[in-house]
C-alpha cells in the first residue's frame, strides 16, 4: 500500500497496552500435534473474511472481534461477522480503550463479558471513513454472544503453536516499519521489523519454509495488503531481546440472552477463566469460545523474538515492559 502517507499509515497502528496491565498466574501450556497448521485451509472454516479497518486506529477492535468470531464458529455455530464498531464506540473510557486513537483487545473482551457482541449488519463499521468513534449504540436485543473469559498461554514456542492449533489468536506486532508496511510475500525476519509493539492482528497458523518456522497472521487492511490480507512472520534467532505471548479467549452466551446458546468445547472449558487479569509480553492472542491466552518464556525461546511479534524490552529491568498482543 505505497499510496499511504506516513501519517495515514501510523493512524492505523492502534495497539495500546494500559499501564496497569497485570499478568495472569495460570497459563495454558502444551505441545503442537502437527508439523504445521493453517486455519485458512482447515475444514472447520473458523475464519471470516479479511476486513478493512480503514483510517482508524481500531486494529485492537478488529483483532478482538475476529477471535470471538472464530471461537463462536468453533463452538458449533454458523459463521457470523461481528461488529468492531461496537467496541470502538462502547468500550472507551473506563476500559482504557480510545476508539480510533487505540486500545487493547483485553479491554474489548472485558466489555463483551458483560455486553453481547452484535452483528456487523446491525452495527455497521463507519470509523474507517469518519476516522473517529461514534456514540455507543449498543442494543442487547440484537446481541449474538458474550465472552466468558480468557487465559494466557505459556511462554514457550511449542505452547503457542499448540494454542494456534486450538484456535486463531489475537496478537500484537511491530508494524511501523517498511517490511510490514510493504509486505507482499515471503517471511518477515527479526532484522526487518524494528520498532515498538503498535498493531493488533490475528495469528491463524504456523509452518516452516524449509529453513525457518513462521507464524501466519491475518491483518485488517483489506486483501490488497500482503498476501491477500495475510503475512508470514519468522521466529528469528538473532540473539538479544526476545519476547512472545499468545492468548486464547472464551466466548460464552447466556440462554436468557440468546436463543443460539452454544456448547463449550471440552478443551476450552478445561482452561476456563474467572479472572480477567493479564500482563507482560504479548505476541499473539487467541480467542476461543473459552479463551486461553499465550505467554512466552524468554529463556525458552533461545533467540531474538523481539521481531514483529514482541514486546517493549527493558535492558535495565531485564523484562518486557509492554504487552504485544495487539
Amino acid at each position: 500500500m505505497s499510496d499511504w502517507t506516513d501519517e495515514e499509515y501510523r493512524s492505523m497502528l492502534g495497539f495500546v497496552l494500559p499501564e496497569d496491565h497485570v499478568d495472569q498466574e495460570t497459563k495454558f501450556s502444551g505441545a503442537p500435534n502437527t508439523a504445521g497448521f493453517d486455519w485458512r485451509t482447515d475444514a472447520r472454516n473458523a475464519l471470516t473474511d479479511v476486513k478493512d479497518q480503514g483510517q482508524c486506529g481500531s486494529c485492537w477492535a478488529f483483532s478482538a472481534t475476529e477471535s470471538v468470531e472464530s471461537a463462536y464458529i468453533l463452538a458449533g455455530n454458523a459463521p457470523v461477522v461481528m461488529a468492531p464498531q461496537e467496541l470502538v464506540d462502547c468500550s472507551r473510557g473506563i476500559l482504557s480503550n480510545h476508539g480510533c486513537k487505540g486500545g487493547m483487545y483485553y479491554n474489548a473482551w472485558k466489555w463483551e463479558k458483560d455486553h453481547m457482541a452484535m452483528k456487523e449488519s446491525d452495527y455497521p463499521y463507519v470509523s474507517g471513513t469518519t476516522k473517529v468513534h461514534g456514540d455507543c449504540a449498543y442494543d442487547e436485543s440484537k446481541g449474538v454472544t458474550e465472552v466468558s473469559g480468557y487465559q494466557q498461554v505459556s511462554a514457550d514456542v511449542d505452547s503457542i503453536k499448540a494454542a494456534v492449533e486450538k484456535q486463531p489468536l489475537s496478537i500484537a506486532v511491530m508494524a511501523d516499519n517498511d517490511a510490514f508496511r510493504n509486505y507482499s510475500s515471503g517471511v518477515i525476519t527479526p532484522d526487518q521489523c524494528p520498532g515498538r509493539i503498535d498493531h493488533a492482528i490475528q495469528a491463524v497458523g504456523w509452518g516452516n519454509d524449509g529453513t525457518q518456522d513462521y507464524f501466519i497472521v491475518r491483518n485488517s487492511w483489506n486483501t490488497v495488503w500482503g498476501d491477500k490480507g495475510f503475512a508470514k512472520l519468522a521466529l528469528g534467532v538473532l540473539g538479544g531481546n526476545k519476547c512472545l505471548k499468545a492468548e486464547q479467549e472464551n466466548d460464552d452466551r447466556d440462554n436468557e440472552k440468546s436463543e443460539n446458546k452454544h456448547a463449550h468445547d471440552d478443551h476450552t472449558n478445561t482452561h476456563a477463566l474467572t479472572s480477567a487479569n493479564e500482563n507482560d509480553c504479548h505476541a499473539g492472542v487467541i480467542i476461543i469460545i473459552n479463551t486461553v491466552h499465550s505467554n512466552i518464556n524468554f529463556d525458552s525461546l533461545g533467540g531474538d523474538l523481539r521481531w514483529c511479534l514482541s514486546c517493549v524490552w527493558s535492558q535495565a529491568q531485564n523484562r518486557c515492559l509492554v504487552d504485544i498482543g495487539g
